[in-house]
């Protein structure tokens, strides 16, 4: 639903008091500098856009729109707009969006977008509600009955489909609303902020100003940063920015590509990863999520994510309450989040971000709550919905449930969410199940195809049968690749001691416990230390041998990069130096031919020469025309009916490209979308690592290819593989003599050609050692300067970079880059999300020290 959405954001609620002000005071906060959700340049300053209706201190009955700079560091602009003219324009906008979708036409330079991202809209009834005070007669938010709020919210939500976030302040202490004014919040949230948003913040005491309960303050000083915060009742700087944080992170969240059921093509919010073999997730016990704190430290080291019980909770039954304890362990989570991938937002990535399983465990499936009658089936169902609008990673839905009411919460987390759906069935009892019967309970635990993964977890009577999950998972998921359906992880456990071997051998996903916690939340659950010790000494997997291959590749931080990731991941891998001269010297060797070989990284000069030693190429590879990564994997030869190596070789020298390019292209809203016709990358060089580049713009990013190189007749070759102009110049215009034809290609002929065209990204392949200058001019265009993309990561700050960051362009380095390949590779080898901020931490230490000698 949100996937690369560039509508308006609304924040809806109601702040503590209208001098707290907290929905404004985060909407200032998004568009500060160095937050993800300001992360692209614009071609005009954000907005924060107000409704006049709910507006502090306007005139309700004005019919102009009025605009007030607030702050001068970043342009950010409030405008006051009458409630109709927001309407007006935000369907205008949807319904011309929806006319170019149809034409095939994904821009209209002619008429922009009236309002996009980030511009922000704030809906904050604590504004009407102090007119109310002041004359009831004329409030235009009466509290159960308001039908001017409640058509506002609608067209935003239905008719202009904009992203609605209720921001749910329940302050306490000396800020705690009055009996009347939580009943006019109370109704509000029935009738509004509920139904009319997908996700929900909620706040307590985070956002209250020092010195503001009692004192009476203007709309110019809500402009303020907000972060003057303590007292006994108000909050701490580390509050505050932990709310910033969880709204930044659920805008992350709703703006994140959808999951889809058996994909093993995509390296984000794809199950097989997040699920993937030597996995773990915490299952929690506490009744009260502020007993997780002080083990939190410790909990986090071998885990990659946390189940909240929400049956196991002794506020089970209120939403805010669980959304909020949900935010608090998070925050506790945070700290100490090391073994967890990354979640991008425009420009940016969030690095610690612990993914939650949002559990509600049934009576009947070994859990806590009730399912005795129709309200209480009803009441589980409502849960699991407000997991959706906490914004998880992975949603647990109980399989057994009445299929109409299942049907309902796989639709809405398939139209509007990006969760991960894991479909669950617990045997509880003495009554023993057949291998064929727990077949057809992985199937059933699919959900009809809607599932990103199945849990079946099963009683036994005997240790003999402690294998008996496992075996029925591997016969379902045969199943369902002979059946062609979607082929997604399955965890086949058996509960209790007599089933603990279960847990050994289940690679994916395993649910455990921590040594430190004083409850188990199964019987029988292991720590993850207990079971990757065991799975070792029984040689259930094996520690593997990698290695980066090039030729005087002492520079290489990759071992640093990889060997920090395996050890994040309690993986027991080696990976080492292979410097050689030839490609026939690495295959001949020990190393490459011992048992425990899993893979290599590959650099220059043998990404080609390594293709004839592959048995499978991946399409990119081929596309590209040289491997950076080679794959070992054991499998199963049906003629020899015995099992042999295949080596797989992959390109993840691509990611390192279009990942961080893709966001700071894409994530910007509509002042950042590309234009396939009129936007250009700038190649420059000619060699493998330009293929690479030119595969990402001409394939994945939509740009038009413009090459520069020394000798143009290798640029040319890569124009015949991929498309694009070479250019023989950079300059502005063409070099004439003696007013005869151009005697070169300028760049400039090239965009002068389509009106509207500019240099997007420029992608310099080039040795740092060139010191190669860029144009001024092509620096400085407007409104918006290009990207500057230089592959070099030593050293870390290149001629080229520096020229850009004087000239106030964005600019990703080479380290970047190595980080994001990298962690392609990590994947590859593993099968499992890689500890994106590890891996990004280890080589900023290793390219930085550069900079600092």
């Amino acid at each position: 639903m949100f996937y690369e959405y560039d509508k308006p954001l609304v924040l809806l609620g109601q702040s503590s008091s209208q001098e707290q002000a907290e929905l404004l005071r985060l909407a200032q906060t998004l568009h500060e500098p160095g937050n993800p959700f300001f992360a692209s340049p614009m071609p005009k300053p954000p907005r924060i856009l107000i409704p006049q209706s709910f507006s502090f201190h306007a005139n309700k009955n004005a019919t102009t729109t009025t605009t007030t700079t607030t702050n001068n560091k970043n342009g950010v602009v409030v405008q006051i707009v009458p409630d109709d003219q927001l309407i007006h324009n935000l369907l205008m906008m949807t319904t011309t969006m929806r006319n170019n979708n149809n034409n095939n036409d994904t821009t209209n330079h002619q008429n922009p977008p009236i309002y996009a991202w980030p511009d922000i809209i704030v809906i904050d009834t604590a504004a009407a509600a102090l007119d109310e005070k002041d004359d009831d007669s004329n409030s235009s938010s009466n509290s159960d009955s308001n039908p001017a709020l409640v058509m506002l919210a609608r067209r935003l939500y239905h008719d202009a489909s904009l992203l609605m976030i209720h921001v749910n302040v329940e302050p306490t202490g000396a800020w705690t609303r009055s009996n009347d004014e939580q009943a006019r919040k109370q109704a509000l949230e029935e009738t509004v902020f509920v139904p009319f948003s997908d996700y929900e913040l909620c706040l307590r005491n985070e956002g209250i100003l020092v010195g503001n309960h009692d004192d009476h303050q203007s709309d110019d000083n809500h402009m303020d940063n907000g972060n003057d915060h303590g007292g006994d009742d108000s909050s701490s700087l580390d509050d505050w920015e932990h709310v910033e944080w969880e709204l930044t992170r659920l805008l992350a969240r709703a703006r994140l590509i959808p999951a889809l059921p058996g994909d093993r093509t995509r390296s984000t919010n794809t199950a097989h990863l997040t699920m993937g073999p030597h996995t773990f997730f915490l299952s929690l016990s506490f009744p009260d999520i502020d007993q997780v704190q002080p083990y939190a430290a410790a909990m986090c080291t071998d885990v990659d994510a946390m189940e909240y019980r929400t049956d196991l909770l002794s506020c089970r039954h209120s939403r805010f309450e669980l959304l909020y304890g949900m935010q608090q362990l998070r925050r506790y989570c945070r700290p100490h989040a090391i073994r967890v991938p990354a979640l991008p937002l425009a420009a940016s990535v969030l690095e610690d971000v612990m993914p939650i399983v949002y559990t509600v465990r049934t009576q009947n499936q070994a859990g806590t709550f009730p399912v005795t009658n129709d309200d209480e089936q009803d009441l589980m169902f409502q849960m699991l919905q407000w997991g959706l609008r906490g914004g998880v990673e992975v949603l647990d839905v109980e399989s057994a449930w009445d299929e109409t009411r299942t049907k309902h919460l796989l639709d809405l987390a398939q139209a509007r969410y990006a969760s991960q759906i894991l479909g669950s069935h617990h045997v509880v009892g003495d009554e023993p199940v057949t291998l064929e019967e727990a077949v057809r309970l992985f199937e059933q635990c699919a959900l009809q195809g809607r599932a990103h993964g199945a849990k079946v977890v099963l009683s036994i009577d005997s240790e003999e049968k402690d294998r008996l999950a496992y075996e029925a998972g591997l016969i379902a998921t045969e199943l369902a690749r002979q059946e062609q359906r979607p082929v997604i992880p399955h965890i086949a456990l058996v509960l209790g001691t007599v089933g603990q071997f279960s847990r050994i051998i289940n690679l994916p996903f395993t649910p455990v416990t921590h040594e430190r916690l004083p409850t188990k939340a199964a019987p029988g659950q292991l720590t993850a230390m207990e079971i990757m010790t065991t799975r070792l000494l029984t040689k259930i997997f094996e520690s593997k041998k990698y290695a980066i291959l090039g030729h005087n590749i002492a520079y290489s931080v990759s071992p640093q990069m990889h060997g920090a990731a395996f050890r994040a991941t309690k993986l027991p891998h080696d990976y080492v130096r292979a410097d050689v001269a030839t490609v026939q010297e690495f295959v001949q060797s020990d190393f490459f031919n011992s048992g425990d070989f899993g893979g290599t990284s590959v650099t220059i000069p043998h990404k080609q020469a390594i293709i004839p030693y592959m048995d499978v190429l991946s399409d990119e590879a081929r596309r590209i025309g040289s491997v950076n990564t080679v794959i070992a994997k054991e499998e199963y030869n049906t003629n020899d009916e015995e099992f042999q190596r295949v080596l797989y070789g992959d390109n993840t020298d691509w990611k390192g490209i279009y990942n961080p390019l893709h966001r700071l292209l894409g994530g910007g809203g509509a002042g950042s979308a590309v234009d396939p016709q009129r936007d250009y990358a700038l190649l420059l060089g000619a060699g493998g690592t330009a293929r690479a580049a030119a595969f990402v713009v001409a394939e994945k990013l939509g740009l038009q290819l413009l090459y520069y190189n020394r000798t143009p007749s290798k640029a040319a070759e890569l124009a015949e593989s991929f498309g694009g102009t070479v250019v023989e110049s950079l300059e502005q215009h063409d070099v004439v003599e003696d007013n005869s034809s151009p005697v070169t290609t300028s760049i400039g002929r090239v965009l002068d050609a389509t009106p509207g065209s500019r240099v997007r990204v420029v992608i310099s392949t080039l040795p740092a050692s060139a010191n190669f200058p860029l144009p001024s001019w092509i620096l400085e265009q407007q409104p918006v300067r290009p990207i500057i993309f230089d592959v070099n990561y030593k050293p870390y700050q290149t001629s080229l970079l520096e020229q850009a960051i004087q000239a106030g362009c964005q600019v990703v380095r080479g380290s970047e880059m190595l980080w994001e390949q990298g962690i392609g590779q990590f994947e590859l080898w593993t099968g499992r999300t890689a500890p994106y901020a590890v891996m990004k931490q280890v080589v900023l230490e290793n390219c930085q020290v550069s900079v600092l000698e």
